[in-house]
């Protein structure tokens, strides 16, 4: 029996085609045309705050960050009259293609955040080179609107429910909106609001209204030609209605085309594949909460069978019929020592091999000891005996570039993380839950400290505990964990509610990091259902709810891949400059690959209605673009599954056996592997302390 670690991590947050790309690819270097003028426009964003402690700036910072886009922050406290025409522009050169206010009252005379000449030279620059204005968060005493009534406060309150107008469904075409799915209601919770109406002298257009027909969210035009887009809700990063509408208010400022992208990622791995884990059985002591069985301690195991392969198979299968899900894939994270024969009457490995296609692989490593201070040759020998088993087992979706290490340990131990390397290793996982662990950005990694060429991909851990396998269990054990914290147990269709509702806003804001699973979960309770499965169908029913964008599932490498790429554009200094309607041009210090959405090039890719160009640069030759191409005739895939995908279903059901999932192997079976696996980790570790001697 394996020694473990329960995570007790909570964070209780408030909350179509697919064009056949290849994830990891590069981006497409395009004819470059002659350079262009002077003229034109930075993209880059301006961010204009008035103290920097509104509460409305993460929800913007946030935003962009997920995106990757470029911005300025601009805090008029800090630089009292420093907004001057020259730092907005320089003749016909424009240093911003897009403003965004944290409050409407900075754009006021009245205020005196900026002065008259500041307000001036803003609405001349805005004018002048057709930028276009966000002001995220208002009261309604400008910007076309006029208040009507009281404010609502949603703060420890229901919810505000919302809709789109029509204007607005083209501002925000990525929500479901109910035409191919259900939708749920659009909501502004945790908030003040103060309904409007437009003004009657304006020309105004509402996108955003109340259930009562207020209007809460609307553009307007002056009459010097000024697009000025406001809000009248206020948001914080993790509010809904930031990731709700936090996207389109971005994609509206820069006209469709902007440095960044956005996608939705979902990247389940189930550690500990092949191999069983202690089991929390219901009615355990909750003394024992925390509290890992030593190798040598009897106690309830689980260990996958064939059956629940099958059973997750086929439930994968499903999700890959539906338009958002149509590339929705496990990763197993598995150890290859328990596909060796160690398990009596085993039918996981045989039905691995069949179904092996549909799955992506990664190495856990052959045993899943704990690496820190094993040593090279105990660290190389767990590494090339676990890919000589994926060899064995002739596994697809396979490279020894992937490692997730036991317990995320080795990774500060500079012989474990040297073999790694030397093994072919370039991409591992942290966890995010721990000190110096998390993304130090939206959607970046670390590069390792002992072997900087490999990455460390920020990975999150769920509350589906490593050792539960049925509904009464994982109940059990959270109660024991949370009932102090919710003030009484819950049930199991209430937790999977709350650990749903954290796991939403990954999706709905786009960060690509992993979430941790293990084999327990993927068991079949009753013998078509898994906890795993059960909380993903959660998940994504809310998901589906909201959002119509396609969710990718990206090979552990191939991720990797993009986060590298992201992490040194960052650290390089590139300038993007559009001349409107002509040309883009683009500039480096260093090669980058640049994600610019709107670009259409041959080869972008489409997503969510848009396309997005990965355009290689070159260190300092600069690469002038056409923006007048026409749309690249884009291949797209529709969710559509491969019928071998049913046959190999088909064919690994018919070998697989149904035992509960106490009878995976015998008492008797299970106490000889068990005493094998601790002869044999004897005999590593006294041949490990002779050759370290």
């Amino acid at each position: 029996m394996r020694s473990r670690y329960i995570t007790t991590y909570v964070r209780a947050l408030a909350v179509s085609g697919i064009l056949a790309w290849s994830f990891a690819g590069g981006g497409r270097t395009v004819e470059p045309l002659a350079a262009a003028a002077d003229c034109g426009m930075d993209m880059r964003l301006l961010v204009i705050a008035a103290d920097g402690t509104e509460a409305d700036l993460p929800a913007i910072t946030t935003t962009l960050d997920y995106l990757g886009t470029p911005y300025t922050l601009y805090v008029a406290k800090n630089t009292p009259g420093g907004l001057t025409a020259d730092r907005l522009s320089s003749g016909c050169h424009a240093n911003y293609h897009g403003v965004i206010v944290t409050l409407g009252v900075i754009d006021n005379a009245w205020s005196g955040i900026l002065t008259a000449a500041e307000l001036q030279a803003l609405h001349t620059f805005e004018s002048q080179f057709k930028v276009r204005e966000v002001v995220w968060y208002t009261y309604p005493n400008d910007f076309g609107l006029v208040a009507n009534g009281s404010a609502v406060s949603t703060i420890g309150a229901a919810p505000l429910m919302v809709s789109l107008t029509p204007a607005g469904a083209t501002l925000f075409p990525y929500i479901n909106l109910g035409a191919r799915a259900p939708a749920k209601p659009l909501v502004v919770e945790q908030a003040i609001a103060y309904p409007s109406l437009p003004d009657p002298a304006s020309p105004t257009t509402p996108i955003i209204k109340d259930a009562s027909g207020n209007t809460l969210a609307a553009v307007t035009t002056y009459a010097d030609g000024r697009e000025i887009l406001a809000v009248t809700f206020d948001s914080n990063a993790y509010s809904l209605q930031t990731l709700l509408f936090g996207y389109g208010l971005i994609n509206w400022a820069t006209r469709g085309l902007f440095v960044g992208e956005r996608h939705v990622y979902l990247s389940p791995q189930v550690d500990d594949l092949f191999i069983e884990d202690d089991r929390w059985v219901d009615g355990t002591s909750c003394a024992l909460v925390g509290k890992d069985r030593s190798p040598d301690s009897v106690g309830p195991t689980v260990r996958m069978t064939g059956a629940d392969l099958v059973a997750v198979a086929y439930w994968q299968y499903l999700q890959n019929l539906q338009p958002t899900t149509a590339n929705l894939r496990l990763t197993m994270a598995f150890n290859g020592w328990g596909a060796t024969g160690v398990y009596a009457r085993d039918t996981l490995t045989p039905v691995a091999k069949i179904i092996d296609p549909l799955f992506y692989w990664v190495s856990h490593t052959y045993d899943h000891p704990t690496l820190d201070g094993i040593g090279y040759a105990a660290a190389s020998a767990e590494l090339t005996m676990n890919n000589n088993i994926a060899k064995k087992l002739k596994l697809d979706n396979f490279t020894a570039a992937n490692l997730v290490t036991p317990n995320i340990s080795g990774l500060n131990d500079p012989e474990v993380m040297r073999a790694a390397y030397n093994a072919g290793v370039r991409y591992v996982v942290t966890d995010t839950s721990q000190p110096g662990q998390g993304n130090p950005s939206p959607n970046v990694g670390i590069y390792n400290v002992q072997q900087p060429k490999i990455l460390m991909i920020p990975r999150r851990p769920v509350n589906l505990f490593y050792n539960v396998s049925t509904p009464a269990d994982w109940t059990s054990e959270y109660n024991c964990m949370y009932r102090t914290f919710f003030g009484r147990d819950l049930t199991y269709q209430e937790i999977l509610d709350f650990v749903s509702g954290q796991l939403l806003p990954y999706l709905l804001r786009g960060e690509n990091d992993p979430w941790m699973f293990h084999q327990p979960n993927l068991v079949a309770y009753d013998r078509r259902h898994t906890l795993l499965t059960d909380l993903l169908d959660t998940t994504l029913a809310k998901y589906n709810g909201y959002f119509t964008l396609p969710i990718l599932s990206p090979t552990m490498d191939a991720l990797g891949k993009r986060i590298d790429a992201r992490m040194k554009l960052q650290a390089a200094q590139v300038t993007a400059t559009v001349q409107p309607g002509v040309s883009l041009t683009l500039t480096s210090n260093a090669n980058v690959t640049v994600p610019i959405t709107g670009l259409a090039v041959p080869g972008a890719e489409s997503y969510g209605g848009q396309t997005i160009a990965w355009v290689n640069v070159k260190a300092r030759i600069p690469l002038t673009l056409p923006l007048t191409l026409p749309p690249p005739t884009l291949e797209i895939r529709l969710p559509t599954v491969p019928t071998t995908t049913m046959t190999s279903i088909s064919t690994a059901w018919s070998i697989a056996s149904t035992p509960t999932i106490d009878s995976a192997s015998s008492k008797e079976e299970d106490a000889k592997a068990k005493k094998d696996k601790r002869e044999k980790k004897d005999k590593k570790d006294k041949k490990d302390k002779k050759d370290k001697a």
